[in-house]
């Protein structure tokens, strides 16, 4: 077994390190964030617009940097804050809510999701306080039939869209982003059973 030289050792614990403070304080900014958006939503409406993207984005990069370094409650979480962000810009474009008829369910709709995102932070600060962060090859499996579905579904989104049917727009935009969740979950979990028995069996070897 080749051993890692201190240098190189020392480096990756630094990387290791920096990682975890970044995780941690991209958790906190959000969970801030989105408490700070509800209070803001209730005394203006039109903060969403810009809290929104802003908060779904770092969600999704949040998601994206746990689902390679497999911290799992990390990777529900950061999906969760977009999710949360889809499902109001869904619900604003399906009911055709006005900032004057969204005042109260889009931050009554956030309210909603606050014990679960609350407590998906606590323990993906915790997973991230306690896992070493090594980067696992586990790259999502594209299907040609999961791409031609997903490509199907956006079309159908569209042609409902370009028909004027709100409603169904709306309903269309949840089904396709859950659709997407859906799978790279589906995606994470599939490999994380598929790392274990091998790291496990490598253990046992040596």
């Amino acid at each position: 077994m080749i051993k890692r030289s201190r240098p190189a050792s020392l480096l990756s614990e630094i990387v290791t390190s920096m990682l975890r403070k970044i995780l941690i304080g991209l958790i906190v900014v959000q969970v801030l964030g989105y408490f700070g958006s509800i209070i803001a939503a209730f005394i203006k409406i039109e903060t969403i617009v810009g809290t929104g993207p802003l908060f779904g984005l770092l969600g999704l990069i949040l998601a994206f940097f746990c689902y390679y370094r497999r911290v799992t409650f990390g990777l529900y979480f950061g999906l969760s804050i977009s999710s949360v962000v889809i499902l109001c810009w869904a619900t604003i474009v399906g009911f055709e809510l006005t900032p004057g008829r969204a005042a109260t369910p889009i931050p009554m709709l956030m309210i909603m999701f606050n014990i679960p995102i609350f407590f998906l932070a606590i323990f993906a600060v915790i997973e991230i306080i306690h896992s070493d962060l090594k980067k696992r090859a586990m790259g999502i499996q594209f299907s040609m039939i999961g791409i031609f579905g997903f490509t199907t579904l956006v079309a159908v989104i569209t042609s409902i869209a370009l028909a004027g049917n709100s409603l169904l727009s709306g309903l269309g935009i949840v089904v396709t982003y859950g659709a997407l969740c859906g799978y790279v979950l589906w995606s994470y979990h599939r490999k994380e059973a598929s790392v274990i028995p091998s790291s496990v069996e490598t253990e046992a070897f040596y």
